[in-house]
């Protein structure tokens, strides 16, 4: 029984590095995606704000269509893995699978 329990801590924590290092991964990705889409955003309503073509009323209106735009799907990949890999969740599997073994 200490070894299966010894090879259930063990797994854990190799599935748990393994989660941290993809969560890491995504995080850097959405972390500049996001870098890149708020600087892309603040160009875009400063072009607009100094835009002397349109009127307030225009810019206000294109200003809230950019604020319509959908977030980064990396950002809801990542939320969803976060969400989905809890430490419990993998702890009980780890151990459902070796039960059956036994």
């Amino acid at each position: 029984m200490a070894s299966f329990q010894a090879t259930i801590t063990r797994q854990h924590k190799e599935q748990l590095f393994e989660q941290r290092k993809e969560q890491t991964a995504q995080l850097k990705t959405v972390v500049v995606e996001l870098d890149q889409s708020v600087f892309a955003f603040r160009s875009r309503v400063r072009e607009l704000t100094d835009d002397t073509g349109l009127s307030d009323s225009q810019k206000v209106y294109q200003i809230r269509d950019l604020l319509d735009t959908s977030a980064p799907s990396n950002f809801d990949r990542l939320k969803s893995g976060l969400l989905e890999n809890s430490t419990e969740r993998v702890w009980y599997d780890l151990l459902e699978r070796g039960s059956r073994r036994l």
